[in-house]
């Protein structure tokens, strides 16, 4: 969550360079990291529009995740309430067309 809080005032584009590194943990096997990343990722598309299609297409990769809980594979977490918070989050400013996708979630 600390990266997320850093992307507010990254104007030297750090964040892009680990971006794909920041959202690899999402298909599992830890869902409470990929639960924290997220939760996280509204306040990043906030500071960096532009990445906002690239993390939607990351979070979107937990419906084919694969979990491990105290060694036994939970239920499946796919679009899960949290999950689409995370989402209108993201989206909740932006324009009209993304938002009507998202209400079919």
């Amino acid at each position: 969550m600390t990266v997320a809080n850093l992307t507010t005032i990254d104007t030297e584009k750090k964040f892009e360079a680990l971006f794909r590194k920041y959202y690899a943990p999402i298909p599992g096997p830890k869902m409470v990291t990929a639960a924290n990343i997220i939760g996280s990722s509204a306040r990043i598309a906030l500071a960096k529009p532009e990445l906002t299609e690239r993390i939607t297409r990351e979070i979107l990769k937990v419906e084919k995740g694969k979990y491990v809980n105290k060694g036994a594979h939970p239920p499946s977490v796919a679009m899960s309430p949290s999950v689409r918070l995370s989402m209108r989050s993201i989206y909740s400013s932006s324009r009209s067309t993304t938002k009507a996708k998202l209400s079919r979630l």
